[in-house]
C-alpha cells in the first residue's frame, strides 16, 4: 500500500484522512496504531489502498465499525469483513471499475497503480459539483499528463505491501463513498451537524460564545489559522481561530475535533490547559491558557538567548516530564509534532507543551511550506522508512532534538533545506542531528541516546526524565564538593 502523492493525503477520498502521513508495516499494525492513537484519524475510520490485491480497505476504530460504514455510505457489507482482524473491511475491487476520471475527483492514484481506480468512477467526488473542491490549494494535483506524472512519483513515506486473504463476496456498487450535497441547504445542515457533534462532547463551561472573546494581539499566522492573545471572562488567554471557508468545512472541523479530543481530558503542569472552544460557524476557535513568555524557539533562535547550564537542565527536565505524562496515558498519547515552537514559556521561563499544528507556522522548523504533517526536521528516521514500526519513541527523538537546542545547539539539520535532502541524509547517510562538542557529560549521553537511529535503543520518556534528574543531582553534588 502506498499513500497518495505527498500533500494530498489529508484530502484522500475527500472527507477521510489517510493515517495522517504515518508509516505502518501491515494492516494489523495500522489498526493497532489507530486504536492506541499512535496515528490520528479524525473520523471513526479511514481508507487505505492495498497494492497486493488492488483493493481499498476501510480501517476503523475498535467498536466503531457501524459508524465508520455509515460515514462511508455503507459500501462494505457484512460478508466483506476481514476474518483476520475485527477492524478491517474490504471495500471495492479496484480492477472491477473502468472508465475515465470523473469531474471533481483527484484523478490521482497510488504509486505504480494505473488510474482505473475509485477515482475513475467518480467515487472520490466532492460534496457539491458546482462548488470548488474542498482542498488546500497548494496541494491539489493538476489534471492531465502532468497530474499523472505527479501521482506516480514515488514518495518516501508509504505503507508496506501486505497480502490479505479475504472471504466473502465483495460489493462492486458504484454508490459514491460519501453522500453528495444537492443543495446549499443540505450543505448547511451538514455543517450544523458537525458542530453539534463536537458540542455534545463539551461541558457547559467549555462552550465559548464568540461574543465573549476579545482579540488583543496576533501572535502567529499560518496556512490554516491564526493565534491571538486575547481576553475571555476577564482572563488573558490564547485564542486559535481557524480560517473558515464553507467549501473546506470538513477539514476545518476535523482539525478542530482533533485538537479538542487531544487536550481537553489532559491535566498536567507541563501541558497548556484547555479552557474551551467556540463552535459558532464561521467562527471556529480554540481557547487555551496563555503563556506570556512566547515560544522556546523564539527565545533560542530569534532572541538568541543563551541559557545557564542549570536553567537548561531544568527546561529539559520539564519537557521530559510533560512528554512522560502523555506517554503514560491509556491508551498512549503521542504528541507527534514536538518542536521548540510547540514549547511555550511563562515569565520565569518555565515550560509547557502545546500544539499549534493547525496554524502551520512556516518558520525555519518547516522545510517546505507544503508540509501538512509533523515538522520534518524533528521527525524520527522510522517516519521516513516504511519497514519500521511507529511507536511513541518518535516523541523521544524529537525531545532529543529540543534538548540540543536548549543546551545551545542548532536546529536539527539546520543547513538542509529540502525534504529530499533530509531523507537522503537520514536513510542513506544515516546522519543524526549535530550535537555540538560543548555539550558534555551526562547531558551529551542523554541527547545521544534519545537520537539513536534504532527506536528500541532510545530511552522511554520516563527513563529520560529520570536520567535528567539524576544528572542534575550529580551536578549539584559536584558544585557542593568544589565549594566545600
Amino acid at each position: 500500500m502506498q499513500l497518495c502523492s505527498e500533500g494530498d493525503e489529508a484530502l484522500f477520498l475527500g472527507r477521510v484522512r489517510l493515517l495522517d502521513r504515518q508509516t505502518v508495516t501491515s494492516i494489523d499494525d495500522a489498526v493497532d496504531s489507530l486504536n492506541r492513537r499512535l496515528v490520528w484519524c479524525p473520523e471513526d475510520g479511514c481508507a487505505v489502498f492495498n497494492a497486493a490485491d488492488r483493493a481499498y480497505y476501510l480501517l476503523y476504530r475498535s467498536g466503531r465499525r457501524e459508524q465508520a460504514l455509515k460515514r462511508l455510505g455503507r459500501l462494505c457489507d457484512d460478508a466483506s469483513k476481514d476474518p483476520r482482524s475485527p477492524a478491517v473491511a474490504r471495500m471495492v475491487r479496484q480492477d472491477s471499475l473502468q472508465g475515465p476520471p470523473a469531474r471533481g475527483s483527484f484523478g490521482a492514484s497510488p504509486t505504480g497503480v494505473r488510474q482505473s481506480s475509485l477515482a475513475a468512477q467518480g467515487l472520490l467526488q466532492f460534496p457539491h459539483e458546482e462548488l470548488p473542491a474542498m482542498k488546500r490549494p497548494s496541494s491539489r494535483i493538476p489534471g492531465g499528463a502532468e497530474g499523472q506524472k505527479l501521482a506516480q512519483t514515488p514518495q518516501s513515506m508509504c505503507f508496506a505491501t501486505t497480502v490479505l486473504k479475504t472471504k466473502g463476496t465483495f460489493s462492486t456498487t458504484q454508490t459514491p463513498l460519501f453522500p453528495t450535497f444537492r443543495t446549499r441547504k443540505e450543505m448547511d445542515n451538514a455543517k450544523r451537524s458537525h458542530t453539534l457533534l463536537l458540542e455534545q462532547d463539551l461541558t457547559e463551561p467549555e462552550k465559548v460564545r464568540y461574543g465573549e472573546l476579545t482579540f488583543v494581539e496576533r501572535l502567529g499566522k499560518g496556512e490554516f489559522g491564526e493565534v491571538f492573545r486575547g481576553l475571555y471572562l476577564n482572563k488573558e488567554v490564547a485564542i486559535k481561530q481557524l480560517f473558515f471557508d464553507e467549501n473546506m468545512t470538513e477539514l476545518v472541523v476535523q482539525d478542530l475535533a482533533r485538537e479538542i479530543d487531544s487536550f481537553r481530558h489532559l491535566s498536567h503542569k507541563r501541558l497548556v490547559r484547555f479552557l474551551g472552544a467556540c463552535l459558532e460557524l464561521p467562527n471556529l476557535c480554540l481557547v487555551t491558557e496563555y503563556m506570556p513568555g512566547g515560544s522556546l524557539h523564539h527565545l533560542l533562535h530569534v532572541r538568541r538567548q543563551k541559557l545557564p547550564a542549570s536553567h537548561a537542565m531544568n527546561m529539559c527536565i520539564q519537557i521530559a516530564d510533560g512528554v512522560s505524562y502523555l506517554h503514560s496515558q491509556t491508551p498512549t498519547i503521542v504528541h507527534r509534532d514536538l518542536k521548540s515552537l510547540n514549547v511555550v514559556l511563562d515569565l520565569s521561563l518555565n515550560i509547557k507543551i502545546c500544539d499549534f499544528g493547525l496554524t502551520e507556522s512556516m518558520d525555519r522548523t518547516h522545510i517546505t511550506k507544503k508540509n501538512n504533517g509533523g515538522s520534518p526536521r524533528y521527525m524520527a528516521p522510522e517516519l521516513f522508512d516504511s519497514k519500521t514500526k511507529i511507536t511513541e519513541k518518535i516523541d523521544v527523538w524529537a525531545m532529543g532534538c529540543i534538548f540540543v537546542e536548549v543546551c545551545g545547539g542548532p536546529l536539527p539539520y539546520e543547513n538542509i533545506t529540502t525534504l529530499a535532502d533530509l531523507t537522503k541524509e537520514m536513510l542513506i547517510n544515516r546522519r543524526t542531528p549535530d550535537i555540538p562538542d560543548f555539550i558534555l557529560g551526562s547531558m551529551r549521553e542523554i541527547c545521544s541516546s534519545c537520537l539513536s537511529f534504532h527506536y528500541e535503543k532510545r530511552p522511554s520518556s520516563r527513563q529520560a526524565f529520570e536520567q535528567l534528574k539524576a544528572a542534575k543531582r550529580a551536578s549539584r553534588e559536584v558544585k557542593l564538593t568544589l565549594t566545600a
